[in-house]
């Protein structure tokens, strides 16, 4: 860009006193304005050569990166689900941790299906998945105008009048660990490929003193009719240490809710919220752990106010609430 004179006088830029040579002074400013833009021109030439030459870099560590993720992922690769890992090729070694597939799973189910649970007790027969709800009809039947609150009765056994928590079934499905010395001489190349097995935990809830079981199942290659099914200890798991299972929790929100509606616990409930009731201003919860001793399954209901907006509508004043036992 040039100076004029209308430029200069326009800009402020010119201080013009007597004898001044104006045309001179615009020229040297031109000069300068020229020596500037060399500079700039140069400085611009050179950041355009820094960029590209960092494009360059960043487009061959991309590279790279990518080249170097797409082997690491090839490294990782597991096995699809519904697959067996023991005939796919390309899998790695680690692979004999992984746990049951699709396949596998329904493989297990249908041997358990099929297997002699006589050692455990009488007439016992595996449920299948989904395990049935509450039969509300048979509850009311059987208790009548009784309340569940001080009831002496006793669920009869045999009928699973609370749902699936008072069946056999299959309660986990894990991969049992491979003994250390066949998976270490197989993943440091001195040995052959160990066999999966499967641990399958049973839960015995239909017998009248419910335990659990775990069975070592597979091999997980062979087909269902050729897995073998071995208990793993002769010490049965306490039924009443389990972890909370939704079933169990479907039957106690049933039990709960007959409870707390029956007159004498509305009662209760209203002179100590504020004459809220159950459903009616009230919720309750089912709190962890289901109880410390083995032998007694306890399980604490948390009673609470129910507030508009919030997710299961908990109270956050602990202190206003009252607990049940079950």
């Amino acid at each position: 860009m040039k100076f004029s004179a209308i430029t200069a006088f326009t800009l402020g830029c010119l201080h013009i006193s007597d004898g001044a040579n104006v045309e001179s002074f615009i020229n040297k400013m031109n000069q300068e304005t020229r020596s500037l833009e060399t500079d700039n021109n140069r400085r611009n030439a050179k950041e355009t050569k820094n960029k590209k030459v960092s494009k360059t870099k960043n487009t061959k560590v991309s590279k790279t990166k990518k080249s170097y993720t797409s082997t690491k992922k090839g490294a990782l690769k597991t096995c699809p689900a519904g697959e067996d890992p023991h005939e796919n090729e390309g899998f790695p070694k680690s692979a004999i941790h992984d746990p049951p597939t699709g396949t596998e799973m329904e493989k297990i189910k249908e041997k358990m299906k099929t297997f002699n649970f006589g050692a455990e007790g009488d007439n016992i027969v595996l449920s299948p998945a989904p395990l049935e709800g509450p039969n509300l009809a048979a509850i009311s039947s059987l208790f009548g105008n009784q309340s569940l609150a001080t009831t002496k009765m006793t669920s009869p056994v045999g009928t699973a009048i609370w749902g699936g928590i008072q069946t056999t079934y299959i309660s986990r499905i894990d991969t049992l660990a491979v003994p250390k010395s066949e998976a270490v001489a197989y993943l440091f190349g001195n040995g052959v490929k160990p066999d999966r097995y499967a641990q399958v935990n049973v839960a015995f809830g239909s017998l009248p003193e419910p335990k659990f079981v775990e069975y070592k199942v597979g091999p997980l290659s062979a087909n269902a009719e050729d897995m073998h099914v071995t208990r793993l200890s002769n010490t049965d798991q306490l039924w009443g240490s389990r972890p909370r299972e939704g079933n169990e929790m479907r039957a106690i929100k049933t039990m709960v809710d007959y409870i707390l509606n029956e007159d004498e616990l509305a009662i209760i409930c209203s002179e100590s919220f504020a004459g809220k009731t159950h459903g009616k201003g009230l919720n309750n919860h089912e709190l962890a752990p289901p109880g410390l001793i083995g032998e007694l399954r306890r399980t604490p209901i948390l009673i609470n106010f129910a507030i508009e907006g919030t997710w299961r509508g908990k109270d956050l004043n602990v202190s206003q609430s009252r607990a049940l036992n079950t």
